[in-house]
């Protein structure tokens, strides 16, 4: 949940609790006794959703080029070109002849509204055609073993067809499933997954 936006702690916070098993309990200073959430390595029956987060001002990159059809090395000329600008990747698709990935705005090597230089697009576009569109949310919805379970997909996206999804990104992790939308849409696409997933 806070690598993809949720606020009450920084993903790297948790990196020391997480190599030595410690559990972490979160609660609220104003009120201590109110209760709060445990965050800990097993649990036993684990809901297959857990939560929504959203994070929003996602730039999607689209490259367009034939030459990537069965060819080598052509994410890796990308991957370079995108290092060589300190960018890091924060999701990514592929297609015989496309890559959609989005831009890494929240890491210690990202520089905010300044990712999109024009040398970096100019190198780019030496490569490929490059579609840029801003002004997107990500929704990730984080959950236990999504991999293994069958038919969670209509549950998400059956409530979320009066949406335009733009990209999706599932399989990496069997713990999320991340898609952009229009940011405009970012809160009804919250509202209505979790009153359809939690409520």
């Amino acid at each position: 949940m806070a690598t993809f936006g949720a606020k009450v702690l920084h993903p790297a916070t948790l990196l020391p609790a997480v190599r030595s098993d410690i559990p972490v309990f979160l609660g609220s200073s104003k009120d201590p006794y109110a209760g709060g959430t445990l965050v800990c390595n097993k649990t036993e029956n684990p809901p297959l959703f857990r939560a929504l987060a959203l994070r929003r001002k996602q730039t999607l990159l689209t490259l367009h080029s034939l030459n990537m059809l069965h060819a080598r090395g052509f994410l890796a000329e990308v991957f370079s070109i995108l290092a060589r600008h300190n960018i890091s990747v924060d999701l990514i698709t592929t297609s015989e002849v496309n890559v959609a990935l989005t831009l890494d705005t929240t890491g210690p090597t990202s520089a905010g509204d300044g990712l999109l230089s024009s040398a970096m697009l100019t190198e780019l576009s030496s490569l490929c055609r490059v579609e840029v569109e801003e002004n997107l949310s990500l929704v990730a919805l984080i959950g236990n073993q999504l991999s293994q379970a069958c038919g969670f997909g209509k549950e998400v996206f059956g409530v979320l067809e009066p949406f335009n999804i733009r990209l999706i990104c599932y399989g990496a992790s069997s713990h999320n499933l991340c898609f952009l939308v229009p940011g405009n849409d970012a809160e009804r696409v919250v509202q209505t997954l979790h009153h359809s997933l939690f409520e």
